[in-house]
């Protein structure tokens, strides 16, 4: 059995104004290479259609392992679960918001 984390980003409800792209490279340079463990996979699930433009860009970007393990979903809830089951993500390993049974607090202040 391999180690590692799996990152799953949903992004049903965000839209383009709400990314911010310096973030997402101190998150992306942290996560890959500060912390002492493996990403395994990065699952991006409907990240809507603005993001068709830029995730190319983004992938280009990525060096070749991390771009191998990048991978996205696109659909209505039970497509994007059942692709995800397929990378062994079932219903007792997602979290609640996204049909599955794992109840995770909402760390985010309401706006």
């Amino acid at each position: 059995m391999s180690r590692g984390i799996v990152i799953l980003i949903n992004c049903t409800s965000a839209s383009l104004d709400q990314y911010d792209r310096k973030f997402f490279k101190k998150m992306y340079h942290s996560i890959l290479h500060s912390f002492p463990v493996k990403v395994r996979a990065i699952h991006l699930c409907n990240p809507g259609r603005a993001m068709e433009f830029v995730l190319p860009v983004v992938k280009y970007f990525l060096d070749k392992n991390t771009r191998a393990r990048f991978v996205v979903h696109q659909g209505n809830k039970e497509v994007v679960l059942e692709e995800l089951n397929t990378f062994g993500l079932d219903l007792t390993k997602l979290p609640v918001h996204m049909g599955g049974y794992v109840p995770v607090p909402d760390i985010m202040p309401q706006v």
